[in-house]
This record gives structure tokens, C-alpha cells and sequence, in this order.
């Protein structure tokens, strides 16, 4: 065995031997890191930045355990390996939200596990999904309450028909004769309207709705499962 193999080995096995708050493993991703930091050769930087990601994933810090898995060395890599590797990158792209990453790296291999299986559903039906159209709520929500009711933002429903209904006064005020104030309001309200209902409001109201019911709709298919 080669000797920084042997001193991997002995660091980690100090770390569990003489330390009771190493069981923690906000601390022992620490020290992997440090393992890493003070030089190790390829193969065990890349058992200690694995030994971090496992650590990272228990904390459910998948940001930080996918950039450690990012920092691999590739080419020091046992093909046989590869599958974990690309198991364990496509579930912490899976925890965050990317799911076309996840999909990205499933395609790439994973393991023949049944935790690797599931995951390889969860991430197709993700991919697969479909939610409220963007440009289909944004030009709805020229049209009040049309826009809202399609987002479900059911909220905003009562001040959009207030706004569409006072602009509906100020035509009847042009009507009457009184140009300048059903200029000026009925202008007002229709520019309310339409930066409320279209231009900002519905797009980010069509992604907010995908965002918490596909999250929704995949947390029932994995306790399915």
C-alpha cells in the first residue's frame, strides 16, 4: 500500500479514536477538507473529498456536497467507481432542484442499486413534468382576473377586478364629458393593471406555482415509492 494511502488510513482512524466530537459530521467534513488542504496525493484527496460529500449529505448540505464530489480527481478514479460517484452528483443536483443537471448526470450511469433506481424515477418524472405556462400567464394576465386564476394566485383576484372595474368608471366619466380626469385616472389604473397582471406579476407567479407543486407532487412519488 502506498505510504499517503497509509496516512489516510491513520488520520481518519485518530480522528474516530481520539476524538468524541469528530461522531459529528459537520466536524469530520472539516477535517477531510484539511486532509485535502495539507496535500494528500490524488487517491486520497479523492477518498477524503468523498468521505466529506457522505458527511455534507447527512447534514443535507447538498450545495456543499456537490461541490466536493465536483473536485474528484477523475483520472485517479476506479472505473468500477464511477457509478457511486455519478449516484451520489445526480442525487445532490436531485436535493437542490436541478433536475436537468440530475438528468444530466443519470445519463451518464448509475449504479444498479434500488436507491440509484428510485432516483433515476424521481429524476425522470421531474424532468417530465409540466407546469403553468410563463408567456400563456403573462398574456392572460392582460386580461384580468384571468392571469391570477390560472397562476392560482387567487389572492391578487379581489384588487385586479377593483382596478378593472374603476378603470371601467373612468371611460364613463370620459363619456360624460370629463376628459381630463378619465385621462389621467383611467391611464393610472390600466398602467396598475397591466405591470400587476402581465409584465412582472404572472411569469413569477407561473414559476412559483411550478416551483411548489412540482416540489409537492415529487415528495408524494417518493414516499410512494
Amino acid at each position: 500500500m502506498k505510504p499517503r494511502r497509509w496516512y489516510f488510513i491513520i488520520s481518519v482512524f485518530l480522528l474516530a479514536a481520539f476524538s468524541a466530537r469528530a461522531q459529528s459530521p459537520a466536524l469530520k467534513a472539516v477535517l477531510y477538507e484539511r486532509i485535502v488542504f495539507e496535500g494528500a496525493g490524488p487517491e486520497e484527496t479523492n477518498d477524503a473529498l468523498l468521505a466529506r460529500a457522505l458527511c455534507l449529505t447527512e447534514l443535507g448540505r447538498w450545495a456543499d456536497a456537490s461541490d466536493a464530489l465536483d473536485r474528484l480527481r477523475l483520472y485517479a478514479l476506479e472505473p468500477v467507481r464511477v457509478p457511486e460517484i455519478n449516484y451520489l452528483k445526480a442525487l445532490c443536483k436531485y436535493r437542490q432542484g436541478d433536475y436537468a443537471s440530475a438528468a444530466t448526470v443519470m445519463a451518464e450511469g448509475l449504479p444498479d442499486t434500488p436507491d440509484a433506481q428510485k432516483l433515476g424515477y424521481l429524476i425522470t418524472a421531474a424532468s417530465s413534468w409540466k407546469g403553468k405556462n410563463e408567456l400563456l400567464a403573462a398574456i392572460l394576465g392582460v386580461y384580468p382576473p384571468y392571469g391570477h386564476l390560472y397562476t392560482h394566485a387567487k389572492g391578487g383576484v379581489p384588487i385586479t377586478i377593483a382596478s378593472s372595474c374603476s378603470a371601467a368608471l373612468w371611460v364613463v366619466a370620459a363619456i360624460s364629458g370629463d376628459w381630463i380626469t378619465a385621462i389621467v385616472g383611467g391611464g393610472l389604473l390600466l398602467s396598475e393593471t397591466w405591470w400587476r397582471g402581465s409584465v412582472q406579476a404572472m411569469p413569477q407567479k407561473a414559476r412559483e406555482y411550478n416551483t411548489r407543486e412540482l416540489a409537492n407532487y415529487l415528495e408524494r412519488l417518493e414516499a410512494s415509492l
